[in-house]
């Protein structure tokens, strides 16, 4: 099946021209989940049962694959169509952490070969590695979409289409700093936008100071903030600023990298005791270890669960 561009994709949704099977991935995940949330829509008339015929499986948990399957192979109930999707798909150059493995390729494949004509399958993957034979397979079997980091242009494009949308009014100089100020994560942006937008009611124009008295710069404070926070056993503070950062749509596993280069860079510098960070860095790779691998809670809720708990840990170190 063809690799197609995200555009192409629009596209084709346009038009209402819905495929058997897709592939989703790429580092930019608020559009790859706007893409599958449109699918998923797109998949279904309005008088069609869809609660009955829509499924979504999480490969954090043992044997979701096989249930995926399983489920896209069952007939739709009243109506034309049965939709799967399958998240949380990861296959990595190292493998230790992937939900899908070599063991899975007999199973994709036969499946993939012949996929039900019944049935809407999407699989959505955080890391896909292009020189494993598994994810080769699914690139060639799925119509396979890649969402890539957008650049500041394209970020300044988006929101400017954003905000028109809404019907606001925005200056180009004011639209250039929010977007410069609310950084690369196209999620916080739109957080931002829709903050910004409910307080420039009623006159819908949003303005230079607008933007500065409700926007924070994490560019310049806010991670070093927080980490500052960690190392001085300051918990209340530290754990304001993770929600604040975390509402504002940073990933968590960012927020961990950010935290573990910080600490690494303190012990080079001589600015660390080394047993205290060591010990750190133990609790970093643990919470990494159970985010990824959804350990007592799974999704975004359970990411920010682990991440409240390394902060109350870390301040006591």
């Amino acid at each position: 099946m063809p690799v197609i561009t995200k555009d192409k994709l629009r596209e084709n949704l346009r038009k209402r021209e819905i495929e058997r099977v897709y592939l989703l991935h790429g580092a930019e995940r608020f559009l790859r989940d706007i893409a599958a949330k449109t699918i998923a829509d797109l998949t279904f008339s309005k008088d069609e049962l869809r609660d009955f015929n829509e499924t979504e499986f999480s490969l954090n948990q043992s044997d979701s694959l096989q249930a995926a399957i399983g489920a896209a192979d069952q007939l739709p109930m009243m109506s034309a169509r049965r939709l799967v999707r399958i998240r949380d798909i990861r296959i990595s150059a190292a493998g230790r952490l992937d939900t899908v493995r070599d063991e899975h390729e007999n199973l994709l494949s036969k499946f993939l070969d012949d996929p039900p004509g019944h049935a809407v399958i999407i699989f959505i993957a955080d890391e896909l590695n292009g020189t494993r034979k598994i994810s080769k397979l699914l690139k060639e079997k799925c119509v396979a979409v890649e969402f890539e980091e957008l650049g500041e242009g394209e970020r300044i494009v988006w929101a400017r289409d954003e905000i028109a949308k809404l019907d606001f009014e925005i200056d180009q100089p004011v639209l250039l700093h929010l977007v410069q100020l609310a950084g690369r994560n196209l999620t916080r942006l739109s957080n931002e936008i829709n903050k910004i937008a409910t307080a420039a009611l009623p006159e819908k124009r949003i303005t230079m100071d607008l933007v500065d008295s409700l926007i924070a710069d994490y560019g310049a404070i806010g991670t070093w903030d927080f980490v500052n926070c960690l190392r001085d056993g300051d918990r209340r503070k530290a754990l304001w600023l993770l929600k604040k950062m975390l509402d504002d749509g940073q990933e968590p596993l960012m927020i961990l990298g950010q935290i573990s280069g910080s600490f690494r860079r303190s012990v080079i510098d001589g600015r660390a005791d080394p047993v205290k960070t060591s010990k750190r860095m133990q609790r970093l790779a643990d919470t990494d270890l159970a985010i990824k691998t959804s350990v007592g809670a799974s999704g975004p809720a359970g990411a920010r669960m682990h991440l409240e708990k390394l902060v109350c840990e870390l301040t006591l170190i």
